[in-house]
């Protein structure tokens, strides 16, 4: 995009007369202007829109990447108020197509905040698909615990000998321990998962289940 032409539209005065032919050039120019504004735009709608963020593959990494992004968009903004000024620099003067000017510039400002709405859209699920692999892991790991825990409920040995039977008392005695620890990591597990619905996560239907299915156990 030639940023030459756009970085002087705030300085440009239109006189309220020109000749029709001048107006004939200068409405080319900023509608060719307009164009390419809208191109960049389009671009950069498609990478905000991507859902790139349900796959919690380099997560962090996208999200720096993302935050990149919304840089570059922001860093941008004048291009869109320098054609914009231009634009209105050309109504103002009377120019014979001051209505489709008026639409061609309506049209730019819409595509912008619609690039503003799905670069926020995105960031916000960037950061619940974090929050939800955060969880993810937790959840692993308690349901590893409880793996374990099963695996020694399941167990045939009921001891041979007073010695034995003591010891296994004894590992019983801390089993029960163990799992009234872990008490609190199931009312964790629950109210973070009521939390996901709360705040409408996009997985809050996988994030429920899996969670109720732990519960459950």
């Amino acid at each position: 995009m030639n940023r030459g032409r756009t970085a002087d539209a705030k300085e440009r005065h239109f006189p309220v007369s020109l000749p029709c032919c001048i107006l004939k050039v200068l409405f080319c120019e900023v509608c060719g202007i307009v164009s390419q504004v809208e191109n960049w735009l389009n671009q950069k709608l498609q990478v905000a829109n991507d859902e790139s963020y349900r796959d919690p593959t380099n997560l962090q990494s996208k999200i720096q990447r993302h935050a990149a992004f919304e840089a570059e968009v922001g860093a941008n903004r004048a291009r869109v108020g320098n054609v914009t000024t231009e634009g209105e620099g050309l109504i103002g003067a009377g120019h014979f197509a001051s209505m489709e000017i008026r639409v061609r510039l309506d049209e730019l400002e819409a595509l912008w905040r619609q690039l503003q709405d799905s670069s926020q859209l995105k960031r916000e699920r960037l950061s619940d698909a974090y929050q939800a692999l955060l969880f993810s892991r937790t959840l692993e790991e308690f349901e590893s615990w409880m793996d374990d825990v099963e695996s020694q409920l399941a167990s045939e040995d009921h001891g041979k000998d007073l010695a034995s039977v003591a010891n296994l008392l004894k590992r019983h005695s801390l089993l029960e321990s163990d799992v009234t620890s872990h008490g609190e990591t199931c009312e964790q597990v629950k109210d973070t998962a009521a939390a996901f619905q709360r705040s409408n996560h996009f997985m809050e239907d996988e994030i429920r289940d899996r969670a109720a299915a732990a519960i459950k156990r």
